[in-house]
């Protein structure tokens, strides 16, 4: 069967497309208010594209298709493009017939083409995306609070509603958070409508820590209510995003937290795995991680890549890589990185002293597994001081997200 990658020919396609997702991702079929798809598509295709897999000589049915969206994540405190890869969906009838890695693969190569340094996803299926490069990259956790475990926090600071005036100052609390910590995104209107507007699951409710009337903001949360099913009293709260710049605004979100500790027996947050705000508890939740989704990321142009990426101001030497990419062959192959001053930038050649797949070079690059576990797990193999350069390279906090896409 011949397949076919581009663009949706009309908004027919588009729409097949988005009810194969709904299908395939939801489990529900495509809601039929028009409102709900042209809001989806306002949304999010002016911050992307949309690409679907259709037979060459066919009748133009969608067998599958992805949203290519134009993000950037946080590494070494600079920010680098990223091509976000969301809403993967392949027929049923057409799955295990290489339908989705064909798909995968075009996109892959696309994304080269253009001057993507990277790409992401949340995988539904490891082992389609590892076989096209990807390779974990970073922690994606949910963690339940128990209300009660907050006490009163008298004399927090004064939290308010938020207001439109407000957006300017949470964005700039939330990029001086981001740039000091490796996967986080950098984040746009796309992603940010959906933690202070989402389309399904709000309205969202958005509070500041002001200390007083006029001063700088030192924190903000933003979560939606759900009420409790079978008849129960209260609700279910749900954190979207929450951030402080200091501890007495930690510690004024909490308070706010456990204001509702009334109705609400816990709430479900999207943080990092050693957040301050966790941290700040009077007493450590048991079993407190409820889920863990591990994202992935591809190393989709290896030249851009390191020239976007941040490293340490006083690492220096070359890293000599010798690189297996059988989606790029422009990736592929013997590259010498030299790093100096915070700054790293490939060229062509080189010893090829520490060699791995592109799948591998994906994880180093994020610092989500060292290069003496990735070298344990014959992920990586080279020579201890190479493997020790690159150690001092890739050192960081472990890399983590709070938004999915």
């Amino acid at each position: 069967m011949q397949l076919r990658y581009a663009p949706p020919a009309n908004d027919e396609q588009l729409r097949a497309y988005l009810a194969l997702g709904f299908q395939s991702l939801v489990g529900t079929p495509l809601p039929e208010e028009p409102a709900f798809v042209e809001a989806w598509m306002a949304r999010t295709l002016p911050f992307g594209r949309a690409r679907v897999m259709t037979e060459a000589n066919g009748t133009g049915e969608v067998l599958a298709g992805l949203i290519d969206l134009d993000l950037a994540v946080f590494f070494g405190g600079r920010s680098v493009p990223m091509a976000g890869v969301s809403f993967v969906a392949t027929a049923p009838e057409h799955r295990g017939r290489d339908v989705a890695g064909t798909m995968m693969r075009a996109f892959v190569r696309e994304a080269h083409a253009r001057g993507a340094p990277l790409s992401g996803l949340f995988p539904a299926a490891n082992a389609l995306y590892r076989g096209v490069g990807y390779g974990l990259a970073g922690f994606y956790g949910t963690f339940r609070l128990p209300l009660a475990a907050i006490r009163a926090r008298p004399g927090a600071l004064r939290v308010r509603r938020a207001e439109a005036r407000d957006h300017a100052a949470i964005h700039a609390l939330y990029r001086a958070r981001a740039e000091h910590a490796n996967g986080m995104l950098d984040r746009g209107p796309w992603v940010w409508r959906r933690i202070l507007d989402p389309i399904r699951g709000g309205p969202a409710y958005v509070y500041v820590v002001e200390p007083e009337p006029g001063a700088p903001l030192e924190g903000y949360v933003s979560f939606t209510q759900a009420p409790l099913t079978g008849g129960q009293l209260g609700y279910e709260l749900h954190v979207l995003d929450v951030c402080a710049s200091t501890g007495r605004g930690h510690q004024a979100l909490l308070g706010l937290l456990g204001a509702h500790r009334s109705v609400v027996a816990s709430a479900t947050l999207r943080v990092a795995p050693a957040d301050p705000l966790i941290a700040l508890l009077d007493e450590q939740p048991r079993n407190g991680v409820e889920t863990r989704f591990d994202w992935m990321l591809r190393v989709t142009h290896l030249e851009a890549a390191f020239a976007a990426r941040g490293f340490p101001a006083g690492v220096r030497g070359a890293l000599h890589l010798d690189v297996v990419d059988d989606v790029v062959p422009e990736n592929a192959g013997r590259w010498m990185v030299e790093l100096e001053g915070g700054e790293a930038r490939a060229r062509r050649g080189g010893e090829g002293l520490l060699q791995l797949s592109v799948r591998a070079l994906a994880t180093l690059y994020a610092g989500y597994q060292s290069p003496w576990d990735l070298a344990r797990a014959a992920a990586l193999r080279g020579d201890d001081a190479s493997l020790a350069l690159a150690a001092e390279a890739f050192r960081g906090p472990m890399p983590f997200l709070t938004d999915m896409f």
